[in-house]
């Protein structure tokens, strides 16, 4: 009984040391942006003509298709940065769905109480679409985004594989040596909903009738407030990125933990248990 009891406040600690680690990211990870978004009334100019930055944002925003047999929570709204490069004006989209659903309903649990400690609350599930316009035609050069495997919508675990598609100079659009034929309404690229977690896909002539629901919500621009307010420094990033500063977690973590062990020192009377725990082991050999 002694035993089982010993072991019980042994797995009792592990659990507080857990809830430590989960605090420390709870209160951390709210970098601000280090990279240059231009304002929503920026004016920047494209292939001889001139257009704010949200403006250009609602122009190329990308369209997003859900198939008919797969359910989400609802898209709630897509925010936009505008950020210059030497050839390029580069805007990344972050669509953000109300949460995402773990097909694996105690996984689902668990996976929702890291989310909220590490990526905030609400449980926001944010995907980045970026879509770099070249300055000088108005053409989008290249998109970047996260995308699955393959189109199984329902995977337990999901692996996140970056995506790379640029045009070339003979017109096409290549990911690597592969050629790509994603499919433009006007400037508005098509891309279909691949997984349960929202990663992507380009749509093309031979799935594009797969994915017929689009996805509609409101653009707005992701402030600097927002980005550190919703941890974006946590969340997956295209070509311009914030890295997080983990100092503050690492700090947090060791002092809850040493308190957390110290209180637990005299609570749980440690110095018996691994008195007790000693002579099991040595009574075992």
């Amino acid at each position: 009984m002694h035993i089982i009891k010993t072991f019980a406040k042994f797995f009792i600690s592990l659990i507080v040391l857990v809830m430590c680690v989960l605090a420390a990211a709870h209160y951390t990870g709210h970098d601000k942006r280090t990279y240059i978004a231009l304002q929503p009334t920026d004016t920047i100019h494209i292939a001889s003509r001139s257009f704010t930055a949200e403006k250009l944002a609602h122009q190329y925003k990308p369209e997003m298709y859900l198939r008919p047999n797969t359910s989400t929570p609802p898209l709630k709204w897509v925010w936009y940065e505008a950020t210059p490069n030497d050839s390029t004006i580069d805007l990344t989209y972050h669509f953000a769905w109300e949460d995402e659903i773990n097909p694996n309903k105690t996984l689902h649990i668990f996976y929702s109480m890291f989310r909220a400690a590490y990526y905030g609350y609400p449980l926001y599930d944010i995907e980045y679409f970026q879509v770099n316009v070249n300055k000088k035609n108005g053409l989008v050069q290249s998109l970047r985004f996260e995308t699955g495997p393959d189109d199984n919508y329902f995977p337990t675990v999901v692996k996140h594989i970056k995506v790379n598609v640029d045009r070339s100079d003979d017109g096409n659009y290549y990911c690597g040596n592969t050629l790509s034929a994603p499919i433009f309404d006007s400037m508005h690229v098509k891309a279909g909903v691949q997984t349960w977690n929202h990663l992507s896909r380009l749509l093309d002539k031979n799935v594009a009738a797969e994915y017929s629901l689009l996805q509609n919500a409101p653009l707005k621009f992701l402030t600097d407030e927002d980005f550190s307010k919703y941890k974006f420094v946590r969340k997956s990033q295209g070509d311009h990125f914030t890295s997080e500063d983990k100092t503050k977690f690492y700090l947090y973590t060791i002092v809850l933990i040493l308190g957390a062990l110290a209180t637990l020192w005299h609570i749980l009377d440690f110095k018996t248990n691994f008195d007790i725990l000693n002579n099991w082991f040595r009574k075992g050999k």
